[in-house]
């Protein structure tokens, strides 16, 4: 089975599962649970060994932008997979992930890039990359959840009811949840950047602008941790400052052409 054979049975997979949450959404009936299941497990192993195929190359590691674009897109619905076991009601969530990812795959079996680098020479680089990675994913899943947070605090402040009503949990939950989050995050992200200096001497000469974006953002976090710790925010003040920040970050991410 091809490369490109396997990337639209994949990408398929995915907008049929968001087809049934959009259908439970707009049509206000339950949810077909274990077909969702079985179409996101299912997409996401295909998508795992395309990932495989796409970035371990003969010629090395393929650390392209539309690679890692969809590597990430592959951890934060990995995330938001294993947060639905927690809370049920995150499977609505998906609903946003699952088409983004869907696209992702086809642009990276059309237009793959090319950004070859032998990371089985040089170790450390590859974990700092996988810290990274870690680290984007996370605080990518807190500004989904960020989101989610809003468009619920939104609706509660307002009262307002449209044909699209995410069957959301509750705002404390959320809130509780994207906290908990932004710290795990945070410290895989000051574990990536400090990774990043102790590995590569000229870290800041070779990428700058990514290097500042990433320590602002650093420094958002680090700023929204420690109001919540000491006073608490809004749940629109904290969603705002955490899409800040993980604008920031993602600016810093896929500013420049490669991505370490």
């Amino acid at each position: 089975m091809t490369v490109m054979l396997i990337s639209l049975i994949t990408s398929f997979i995915y907008l049929t599962a968001t087809g049934l949450l959009l259908r439970s959404i707009y049509k206000k009936i339950p949810l077909n649970h274990q077909g969702l299941q079985a179409c996101s497990l299912s997409a996401l192993f295909l998508h795992a060994y395309l990932l495989y195929l796409s970035i371990d190359t003969a010629q090395g590691q393929n650390l392209s932008i539309i690679n890692m674009l969809s590597f990430f897109a592959w951890f934060v619905l990995l995330f938001v997979k294993l947060s639905a076991f927690v809370m049920r009601k995150q499977d609505s969530l998906l609903v946003f992930v699952m088409p983004l990812t869907g696209v992702l795959v086809l642009a990276a079996a059309f237009w793959p890039g090319y950004s070859l680098f032998q990371t089985r020479l040089y170790p450390q680089t590859l974990l700092h990359i996988f810290i990274s990675i870690l680290a984007f994913g996370l605080l990518a899943v807190a500004s989904l959840q960020a989101a989610a947070l809003a468009w619920q605090n939104q609706r509660l402040r307002h009262k307002k009811l449209t044909a699209f009503n995410l069957p959301l949990p509750p705002l404390q939950s959320l809130q509780l949840l994207l906290s908990r989050l932004l710290a795990y995050g945070f410290a895989l992200l000051t574990v990536s950047l400090l990774s990043g200096f102790l590995f590569m001497p000229n870290y800041f000469k070779i990428h700058p602008g990514k290097t500042g974006l990433s320590c602002l953002a650093w420094l958002i976090f680090a700023l929204i941790l420690a109001k919540q710790r000491l006073a608490g925010w809004q749940a629109a003040t904290l969603a705002r400052w955490t899409l800040f920040g993980m604008t920031l970050l993602a600016s810093g991410y896929f500013g420049s052409k490669l991505f370490i």
